[in-house]
């Protein structure tokens, strides 16, 4: 998997890389081939590739202006790998804690300094106009009106979290505000996958006939993957969330079910990925591994396929498996251990 990493070769995936004015950052890339490296704006930095030693592909970043930037491996929509770019005093090292601009929460609960929310509502206002949604008022008095609400949207629509409605300095929420563009609309996506694709839509139509107790299905939905700006697979209606409740011992049951049956015949199904109570299975790698996103997946389970992928619906021994409710004997934990992901375990992905 393509990843950033500085010149002595540490992975810088996701941190936050700081410079001043004028200075200059080597970077590389291991795995770029046939990817476009290169900030996600013009202005804040340039970049100039210094080549390649076979494995990994070098860059220099200049830093031109005071600002943030996301420097972004991309194969065409995709966003393989990322990092932030501050430039100028603005952001401390991450260690210490990334200061963005506010220096109190805002929202649910917050601190709600009367600058942090006008600021807040000035940068949630420049989303909302790219999601075609009505501005906020920014009053003088630091109210905030609609403002709890919209960050919990953006939470929800837009980065794929549960939302708390809440903006806290460094924090995800802030992060993506100060960020440009949603990470999804500037991305040329063909008006075809804009919609539910057939294997999703398949799978879709056999949980509510051999499932039915799966009350929530999601499909497409244009957004990122879960306090990320790399696209979810959702954008482009090759995932689907069925929503079960780990917490609850009939739908984790249930769920650990589902999980086995997919588990069990991914290759039949071409399936990239299924995540499920803190589990992921890869169906590309056949491999079970724990899932530390941000989103535990403790409400849903996820699954997803690549766009070549999404396109087959013919899955036999899976609808065979679920209609007979035939799945490997469920492992018990030891009581007062933490829940065991069998059958069961991108942040909404």
């Amino acid at each position: 998997m393509a990843h950033f990493m500085n010149n002595r070769g540490a992975r810088i995936s996701k941190s936050i890389q700081n410079v001043a004015v004028g200075q200059s950052l080597t970077i590389g890339v291991y795995g770029a081939a046939g990817l476009t490296v290169a900030p996600n704006a013009s202005g804040v930095a340039k970049i100039t590739p210094q080549g390649n030693d076979g494995l990994n592909f070098w860059y220099v970043l200049e830093a031109s202006r005071r600002g943030h930037v996301m420097v972004e491996a991309k194969k065409g929509a995709m966003v393989w790998d990322s990092f932030q770019l501050a430039v100028g005093a603005e952001t401390q090292a991450a260690s210490a804690g990334p200061k963005l601009g506010i220096r109190g929460s805002v929202g649910a609960g917050g601190d709600n300094h009367m600058e942090d929310v006008v600021l807040v509502t000035t940068l949630l206002n420049d989303k909302l106009q790219e999601r075609k949604r009505d501005r906020l008022p920014i009053n003088s008095d630091g109210s905030f009106s609609r403002l709890h609400a919209e960050i919990q949207s953006f939470q929800r629509d837009v980065l794929g979290l549960r939302g708390d409605g809440r903006v806290d300095p460094g924090g995800a929420t802030m992060r993506a505000l100060q960020s440009k563009g949603l990470g999804i609309s500037d991305l040329q996506i063909e008006e075809k996958w804009k919609r539910d694709q057939p294997a999703p839509l398949a799978l879709k139509r056999l949980i509510q006939m051999h499932v039915p107790m799966v009350k929530k299905i999601d499909i497409y939905a244009p957004r990122n993957i879960a306090a990320s700006t790399s696209v979810s697979m959702h954008a482009y209606g090759c995932a689907i969330d069925l929503y079960l409740s780990a917490s609850v011992e009939t739908d984790r049951v249930k769920g650990d079910f589902i999980f086995d049956c997919v588990k069990k015949n991914a290759s039949e199904m071409r399936l990239g990925a299924i995540i499920w109570n803190r589990m992921i299975y890869s169906g590309t790698w056949s491999r079970l591994t724990p899932y530390t996103g941000p989103n535990p997946h403790t409400d849903h389970l996820h699954l997803e396929w690549s766009t070549d992928n999404s396109q087959q619906t013919y899955w036999p021994s899976f609808e065979a498996d679920l209609a007979a409710g035939a799945s490997p004997p469920l492992p018990t934990a030891p009581r007062g251990s933490p829940p065991v992901a069998v059958g069961g375990t991108k942040g909404r992905l």
